[in-house]
């Protein structure tokens, strides 16, 4: 209900009766808009989170006609996008992938299901990395198909360099501007045994999201997505407005103090600066009683595993260069 009160000496009522009625109809025009499924029309006032031109959002919603929202990238995705993209012809080292093997009969159409309601469920999922004149952005969709596919390796000769083939080529490169930056493969080794190759690019998934994200999809695939029982899904938008929340300043100020002294790269070798590498990987097993120590090593200090091996690597550098300040990267 709205009360209208004017200066009856200034405006007639049938005036303020046609004022009134042309405020109904915008009104009415803003509810039929948000209500319709056309195109909606963005302006830089609907993305707080990250500074954008309106040349950006009308080309973006042409690109993207189901986009819904526009966020900034941490640091680290900055980082790995520019490797990504700058290396282009190199092997990109965030790309990973994992394979489940499951023993019984695999419904690969319920698994394409579960994984379509997966990428439904997660906005992180769903996310194009695009550039703009302020800097790289996560364009967010609200429709995303899941890049799915299936083989049979049942009749193959020599199994398992098929199956490596198989996963190297489902390991290809991503196009950050084309998501899903997750991939699904199900593949029939047996009469009933599978194996799902599930590859991802590091931009939209970490090592500790990766348990979630596979318990999830074995329980879509349970329930055959009827998520009535699933808590409702947390948006990665939160942790960007959390982290926006935080002091930079403080953060640089204590980085800068801790990295006092340090005036060049640690390097273990004096070979030239390459501008593309290539990747190399050495296998080791270690026994089962250094393996309880290390985990061990690690819980008598609360700390994970990851941080005693990086001690570990930091007191062999430190013997290799004869320096006792070193300072490395690690993903």
């Amino acid at each position: 209900d709205a009360t209208w009160e004017f200066a009856s000496r200034v405006l007639s009522g049938d005036e303020v009766d046609e004022l009134a009625g042309l405020w109904a109809r915008a009104l009415r025009a803003l509810a039929e808009h948000v209500r319709s499924d056309t195109t909606p029309g963005f302006t830089p006032s609907d993305f707080p989170l990250t500074a954008v031109s309106q040349d950006d959002v009308d080309n973006w919603l042409r690109e993207y006609p189901s986009m819904t929202d526009v966020w900034p990238l941490t640091a680290l995705q900055s980082g790995l996008l520019f490797h990504t993209i700058y290396d282009r012809d190199g092997d990109d080292g965030y790309i990973v992938q994992a394979a489940l093997t499951f023993a019984g009969q695999v419904d690969g159409e319920r698994m394409r299901r579960a994984a379509q309601a997966l990428i439904d469920r997660h906005d992180s999922l769903r996310t194009a990395f695009v550039e703009s004149a302020d800097g790289p952005r996560q364009i967010v969709l609200r429709d995303t198909e899941v890049d799915w596919d299936e083989s049979s390796l049942t009749d193959v000769d020599q199994q398992p360099a098929a199956l490596r083939r198989l996963a190297a080529a489902a390991a290809a490169p991503f196009d950050p501007a084309r998501p899903p930056l997750v991939r699904f493969h199900l593949v029939r080794t047996g009469v009933d045994m599978f194996q799902l190759l599930v590859t991802n690019h590091h931009l939209v998934l970490d090592g500790w999201s990766m348990p979630l994200l596979i318990h999830e999809l074995l329980a879509l695939y349970t329930s055959d997505c009827d998520t009535a029982e699933f808590a409702p899904p947390r948006s990665y938008r939160e942790y960007l407005q959390w982290l926006q929340s935080q002091d930079r300043d403080a953060a640089t100020a204590a980085w800068r103090e801790m990295l006092a002294g340090i005036d060049s790269p640690t390097r273990v070798t004096s070979g030239p600066d390459r501008t593309v590498t290539q990747a190399g990987e050495v296998g080791l097993n270690l026994d089962a009683r250094t393996t309880a120590a290390i985990l061990e090593l690690g819980r008598s200090h609360g700390v994970t595993a990851n941080t005693a091996l990086q001690v570990a690597w930091a007191l062999l550098v430190a013997v290799l260069t004869g320096r006792s300040d070193v300072v490395f990267g690690n993903t």
